[in-house]
């Protein structure tokens, strides 16, 4: 998805030394593109935030921790924030439940406003930790941010400037390729490897 990411600003004339993209989903996760290069870590496990606590106060992580990323920014989480209603039955698609939730904030649902409100604080909290670390000049949210970022992205803004006072020095947007981006991504680096090494295809 960050691979996608990347090349649709290349395509659109945009240049991008350092590509951070942030997934928000059950469990969150990055993935940095450095000069066009997909940096994939000496395990091949970069971008593994989810488990790293950001809240001494938050919830009882699955690993055991407290307050670790995906207990605090992860697909539940916002549910749990914005619709505590429909926690009881996670039957249904993601579709859903985002659906449910941009309803319901076009009614001025309080519940809503204020999840919506915590949900934009800790995604921040974890851009301020990632972003003087990884120094990116783009940052791209994907993930359930697509599907609710006029709702999301004016609080993040808020919250981010806040918290990282140099964000002057990167771009913040929700994904243009929604869902489609980690497809693309995948199609693209399989064409490059067919191409530049196609005795290696069988």
């Amino acid at each position: 998805a960050a691979f996608a990411e990347y090349k649709y600003l290349e395509k659109s004339k945009i240049l991008s030394k350092q590509l951070l993209h942030l997934e928000l989903g059950i469990s969150p996760g990055i993935a940095l593109v450095q000069n066009g290069e997909l940096q994939e870590g000496a395990n091949l496990s970069m971008g593994n935030i989810a488990h790293i606590s950001i809240n001494p106060s938050g919830k009882l992580c699955r690993c055991g921790k407290i307050g670790c990323i995906e207990t605090e920014i992860g697909f539940k989480v916002l549910i749990e924030q914005t619709c505590p209603d429909l926690v009881k039955d996670w039957s249904k698609d993601s579709e859903f439940y985002l659906n449910e939730i941009t309803r319901r904030a076009e009614y001025g649902d309080v519940e809503v406003t204020n999840g919506i409100e915590i949900i934009a604080e800790a995604v921040a909290t974890t851009l301020s930790l990632l972003i003087p670390v990884l120094d990116p000049d783009a940052v791209v949210l994907g993930g359930y941010s697509v599907r609710i970022s006029q709702l999301l992205m004016p609080r993040l803004n808020h919250h981010l400037a806040s918290k990282n006072k140099n964000i002057s020095t990167f771009t913040l947007n929700a994904s243009p390729l929604d869902t489609d981006a980690a497809l693309l991504g995948g199609y693209i680096l399989a064409q490059e490897e067919l191409f530049n090494s196609p005795d290696l295809i069988s």
